[in-house]
């Protein structure tokens, strides 16, 4: 039976007040401008012609053009038989009647080390108003005189420009923050007395149709360790739970795979679930599993780009894709010039967050909020030039030859409980919203590998500080919070999503860069 497409009972075109077309997706909320080529051939997607009749009939309209729309609704749902279980997933949340369950990642944990950290350069909010009333209804400043009359409060405007209150700050630090690192309102009157935002973190919550995602971000100055000796994640949700704010809407956007290749969430949900895997599976060290992971994307990218137009799509392909052996093992070393070009690649991504980074340090802060933000900025600057000059050095030898400096940090091996630490680090950020930048996952996979090779440049630093010849898990802690919290911001995102295209090149270059060290970790393995 030839394929006959049909737009789903929820999908309709809707004339614009203002002029035009769109194509609205009243399950989800969204919307799509439609151009009079692609309205053409929209107002006939009734399940009663073939796409040979389509392009039969349409006669001003191209076979191609047809297949490109016919394509993009498939890859969005839109059309009957497409996404069939996701569809009706998003039914149930829309009725009330689908039952979310928690989704957390096995090996996920926390245990605070009182570091303070975590009280520095956030902003401490926005508090629930229950929040506000405990911390009011306690003799704050009996017990902490040195507040003096100091606000414990500010106010800020959300994007939707509604007030939300959130925690002072002296210095860029929490006013609660006492000298030897702990909490004044904990110390004084217990840890039910913090707002939820304190008492939840690390810890974020994501609604999605395969239920509430619990995890952590990452962010913990004390990560190599906090992620692997602290109280499990699914021991813990009896009291993370109440924490949480209340599931209000659910995350379900179109993600973009490449400019002209949109997917519905919930394919992209299983693309998740794949790498996840792929992660923890994998045998190689983790600029290996980098590549492996590029490399999952890039073929689903490129199989959905020409996914069949016929029934049972794109489930079919997402399927067949994520399921594919070939794309799960380590890919061969590209060509030296493929390398040679995705060094050159790295370098220039390098050098304008370099540039960016310096632009802000001249500027100064705004607020006091921007001293620490700052500060932080000015300690990954020289993390972000070592990924340089290897990237320069890998491009050209001869014209970009390393310091002896940088010859000695090459020397500096990697301990075996390193890739531990960081599949952790790459399944947490792979399950949650860091697989995403303004819903495009190359850019983010793009930010993924720079902070492996920040985090391990920065290790190696504090190896050679102390002496030793081997990377151990507590020396990544530094370059591995400093990437985790500053590329996450807007102006940083701005940067890898502009360096979008060149993402394949950039993991073409990722072992070349990270070589001197990927060897002697293989050396390490075999002569312990």
């Amino acid at each position: 039976m030839s394929f006959r497409p049909a737009l789903r009972p929820h999908v309709s075109v809707v004339a614009e007040p203002e002029g035009g077309f769109v194509l609205r997706n009243a399950l989800v909320g969204m919307s799509i401008q439609l151009a009079p080529q692609a309205l053409a051939i929209t107002r006939r997607l009734d399940g009663s012609s073939s796409l040979d009749e389509l392009a039969s009939a349409e006669t001003a309209v191209d076979r191609a053009t047809i297949e490109e729309v016919v394509r993009r609704y498939l890859l969005l749902n839109l059309l009957e038989g497409a996404g069939d279980a996701i569809v009706t997933r998003l039914q149930s949340f829309a009725e009330g009647t689908l039952e979310l369950p928690l989704s957390v990642l096995r090996e996920g944990r926390f245990g605070c080390q009182a570091s303070g950290d975590c009280c520095h350069s956030y902003r401490f909010g926005p508090l629930e108003d229950a929040d506000v009333a405990r911390i009011e209804a306690l003799d704050v400043r009996a017990a902490l005189p040195q507040l003096g009359e100091l606000p414990l409060f500010h106010e800020l405007l959300s994007a939707s420009g509604q007030r939300q209150r959130y925690l002072n700050t002296i210095d860029a630090h929490c006013l609660f923050l006492l000298e030897d690192a702990r909490c004044g309102l904990h110390a004084a009157f217990g840890p039910e007395s913090k707002p939820h935002v304190c008492r939840r973190y690390p810890y974020v919550a994501w609604t999605t149709i395969d239920g509430i995602k619990i995890y952590d971000r990452g962010e913990c100055s004390c990560f190599a360790l906090s992620a692997r000796s602290g109280t499990p994640v699914v021991e813990d949700l009896e009291r993370i739970l109440p924490l949480l704010p209340p599931v209000r809407s659910l995350h379900h956007p179109s993600v973009l795979l490449d400019a002209g290749t949109p997917l519905d969430f919930g394919h992209f949900l299983k693309f998740q679930k794949a790498a996840i895997n792929l992660i923890a599976e994998h045998p190689g060290p983790v600029e290996a599993c980098l590549r492996t992971l590029a490399q999952l994307l890039h073929g689903f990218t490129l199989a959905l780009r020409a996914c069949p137009l016929s029934a049972g799509e794109p489930d079919a392909t997402v399927a067949r894709v994520l399921a594919d052996p070939s794309l799960r093992s380590t890919p061969a070393l590209p060509p030296k010039g493929e390398r040679k070009q995705g060094a050159h690649a790295l370098a220039g991504l390098c050098g304008q967050l370099v540039e960016r980074l310096g632009k802000d340090l001249l500027q100064g802060p705004k607020n006091p909020h921007d001293r620490m933000r700052l500060q932080r900025l000015g300690q990954l600057l020289p993390l972000l030039h070592g990924v340089q000059a290897q990237a320069c050095h890998c491009q050209d030898p001869e014209r970009f030859e390393l310091s002896d400096y940088y010859r000695e940090l090459n020397q500096i091996g990697i301990d075996p409980e390193v890739r531990e630490v960081m599949r952790i680090s790459l399944r947490q950020s792979m399950f949650g919203s860091k697989a995403l930048i303004e819903l495009r996952p190359r850019p983010a996979l793009l930010r993924l590998a720079l902070t492996w090779l920040v985090t391990l440049f920065g290790g190696r630093l504090r190896a050679q500080a102390e002496g030793l010849q081997a990377v151990l898990p507590r020396h990544l802690d530094h370059g591995h919070t400093l990437a985790q919290r500053l590329f996450h911001h807007p102006l940083l995102e701005q940067i890898f999503l502009a360096w979008e295209p060149h993402t394949w090149h950039v993991f073409a270059a990722l072992a070349e860069v990270s070589a001197p060290v990927a060897a002697l970790y293989e050396r390490r393995k075999e002569h312990p």
